[in-house]
């Protein structure tokens, strides 16, 4: 089996993540034919695309039989940007991850299976996002043994998430931080850290768990 990972710059799935896929992608290609690109140029039978912020252009489609994306949300309810990170702030510690074919859109595509990922509620983002590559691990486990699989159409009424931006990020220093510990689990302390306003002057905070 010939597998490619398809990896975005722009992401924060890493070459490094991608290669610490390597032992399970072993078990059903040899190293040769396995290929980390940011953009294919070769057939292939699988492609992974996992944390890609961008739609992908349909004619890479017809370079692999299998085109697969894991998304994080009850598919075809969550669609759209950082479903993981609005549920975890909405409070929710089961968080459904579907693998599913590439659509013609954004996360419409028919559905191979689905599965629940838990927490604790204790977990800020980096932890979020190692428990979130270890249960898409298992499923690309389960796709790849059973493969080819037969996919289904999606039923339902399709909901979306909106992309995030800076303003969901911001405190409200008249809250609690109780009030407001989950939208502080999900902060990317580089990428988008939490912010407040108060007496005039505007505030940064980075967050991080410490064992006492």
């Amino acid at each position: 089996m010939k597998i490619t990972m398809l990896i975005h710059p722009d992401s924060w799935f890493t070459y490094q993540d991608a290669i610490n896929f390597m032992p399970v992608l072993l078990k059903y290609a040899d190293p040769i034919d396995i290929t980390f690109s940011t953009k294919p140029e070769e057939n292939g039978d699988v492609m992974f695309a996992l944390h890609y912020p961008a739609l992908i252009s349909e004619n890479l489609f017809d370079l692999h039989k299998s085109n697969i994306v894991i998304h994080g949300g009850d598919l075809p309810r969550g669609r759209g940007r950082s479903p993981i990170h609005w549920q975890v702030e909405e409070g929710c510690n089961e968080i459904p991850l579907t693998l599913f074919e590439m659509g013609d859109g954004a996360d419409n595509g028919p559905i191979y299976f689905k599965h629940t990922m838990k927490l604790n509620g204790s977990e800020l983002l980096p932890e979020i996002r190692r428990k979130v590559l270890k249960a898409e691990l298992d499923m690309i486990d389960i796709f790849l043994s059973k493969w080819p699989m037969t996919p289904k159409e999606q039923e339902g009424e399709p909901s979306y998430y909106k992309k995030r931006k800076r303003k969901n990020q911001e405190l409200d220093p008249n809250k609690t931080i109780a009030e407001q510990f989950d939208k502080m689990r999900v902060a990317d302390n580089e990428r988008y850290p939490l912010w407040f306003s108060h007496r005039g002057v505007t505030y940064e905070l980075k967050i991080t768990t410490k064992t006492l």
